[in-house]
């Protein structure tokens, strides 16, 4: 994202939502009957919709994997979004630079031969 942010997406910030959708559930449900709510839409759409798609693949590679893949899409998503958002609040004092700019150490350095 710091160094192409025109190539993203939509679909590229959809596990950060979710990641961040369930921890605010997490923490509010044992407070607030809203956050229970917030956290059993998320994760019980996430649960069927993670379903349907290890259904739709196992049927294209062979039922053997039904059981492992909501694992690893669950694995998957969830690492993805938490990078996403520790990675947005590591690089946060990027944000500030002149657009066109590359932060140190993301490439701009000059390559210097060694006579």
């Amino acid at each position: 994202m710091q160094k192409h942010p025109r190539q993203m997406q939509t679909r590229h910030f959809i596990p950060a939502v979710f990641v961040t959708v369930l921890s605010v559930g997490l923490l509010t449900a044992p407070f607030v009957r809203a956050g229970l709510y917030l956290l059993g839409v998320t994760a019980g759409s996430y649960l069927l919709a993670n379903i349907a798609a290890s259904v739709d693949v196992a049927r294209g590679t062979g039922l053997g994997l039904l059981l492992l893949l909501p694992v690893v899409f669950t694995l998957l998503h969830m690492s993805y979004g938490i990078g996403f958002v520790a990675g947005l609040f590591k690089f946060r004092r990027l944000w500030r630079q002149a657009e066109g700019t590359m932060p140190p150490g993301a490439g701009s350095e000059r390559i210097q031969e060694i006579e």
